[in-house]
């Protein structure tokens, strides 16, 4: 993903409590456009909140 949307992605992630990042990193350093790549684990409904929407949902209640 690229730097805004990975910038967005953490954002959701931090409200998100079924969702840990545990690594981000980027592949080649000079490739265009700059890609970062994520590693996460998923741990299932830790609350009884509804799961952030992530960048291009297509759900209309996402920003």
């Amino acid at each position: 993903m690229t730097g805004q949307e990975l910038n967005r992605v953490l954002a959701r992630s931090e409200q998100d409590r079924t969702v840990n990042v545990t690594a981000i990193h980027k592949h080649l350093q000079d490739e265009t456009p700059r890609l970062w790549w994520i590693h996460y684990a998923g741990y299932g409904d830790r609350s009884p909140s509804p799961a952030p929407c992530m960048p291009r949902s297509p759900s209309p209640a996402c920003p």
